[in-house]
């Protein structure tokens, strides 16, 4: 797994934000539950595109969670799942069951943290394409670099966010919400169970 496609999920992705009766009303139902309990946000990844190479990825069980109260993120991304928690980044290829632990670098601390995440839940951050009564938006953030490269299509039963670039095309589908159990989340968390699994080989690039 490329750890350049990684940081570029971890960069894109905070717009699976969204889903509801209305999409105002939704990003605020979120933005309320945020600081109390931890957040899943479970979907669908499709790439078409990454680089050169035409090779579809698709994984059913992508999710992001994070908590704000204790500043930790994790993604789940095809065989690898990726820890965060400010200081240090932990991923586990659960296919070789191997771990590696490295810094983050600038891409990530611009993205994994509450201001960020705050952008994208606020409705103001979005502006409509093709009238007001479309249900199409576009994140309209330069400050994030992905101003015009993001559409939102939000319908009641179904919220589907479109990324595409000169390199990269995404699509995150059918994204769901969830409030977590505090105790579960924090059970589940990479740095918290992989020294209990067998036969891992860890490797440390912080030192």
């Amino acid at each position: 797994m490329s750890r350049i496609l990684i940081k570029f999920l971890i960069s894109i992705f905070f717009a699976s934000i969204i889903q509801a009766n209305t999409f105002k009303s939704w990003l605020n139902e979120i933005n309320e539950s945020m600081d109390s309990c931890p957040i899943e946000l479970s979907m669908r990844l499709e790439s078409y595109q990454v680089g050169n190479s035409s090779e579809n990825i698709i994984d059913d069980e992508f999710y992001f969670r994070f908590f704000l109260s204790d500043s930790t993120y994790q993604i789940k991304f095809l065989d690898n799942i990726i820890f965060y928690d400010g200081d240090n980044i932990l991923q586990l290829n659960q296919s070789n069951n191997q771990v590696f632990k490295f810094l983050p670098d600038k891409k990530i601390q611009k993205f994994l943290n509450q201001e960020t995440l705050s952008l994208f839940l606020n409705f103001t951050s979005y502006s409509h394409v093709g009238g007001v009564d479309s249900s199409r938006y576009n994140f309209n953030k330069s400050i994030l670099e992905l101003d015009n490269h993001l559409i939102v299509s939000f319908l009641t039963n179904s919220v589907d966010v479109y990324y595409s670039d000169e390199i990269y095309e995404f699509k995150f589908k059918n994204i769901n919400y969830y409030e977590l159990d505090k105790d579960l989340y924090k059970r589940d968390l990479l740095v918290n169970f992989y020294k209990e699994k067998e036969n891992v080989e860890f490797f440390d690039f912080t030192k």
